[in-house]
């Protein structure tokens, strides 16, 4: 499993790894942490599955952070293993780039 975050040092390899640092991650954020889903969209083609969506992750302070999913799956036994997924917050073009593109 591959799972790339929203910080740039979030780039982990391996299920035990990616365990290890959610559950490391949701400690320091101070416990038990809600996810919100917004009408995810998935699909899958013979033994292999994606998704994508956004939700709102609610820390225990009461903060709300709109984030964004995608996911590659694979179908062993009858399960669906996440393969590599990718974690993001948004941010507005001008933020990144200093200005805004054309999006239609």
């Amino acid at each position: 499993m591959l799972f790339v975050g929203t910080d740039p040092s979030e780039w982990w390899a391996g299920n035990a790894t990616v365990r290890r640092m959610i559950e490391t991650q949701t400690k320091e954020l101070g416990g038990k942490l809600s996810i919100v889903p917004e009408a995810p969209q998935a699909h899958s083609e013979g033994t292999v599955g994606w998704v994508a969506g956004r939700f709102v992750l609610k820390l225990p302070n009461g903060t709300d952070i709109p984030m964004r999913l995608t996911a590659v799956l694979r179908k062993e036994d009858n399960d669906w293993k996440i393969v590599m997924s990718h974690l993001s917050i948004g941010v507005r073009s001008e933020q990144a780039f200093g200005r805004t593109f054309t999006t239609r």
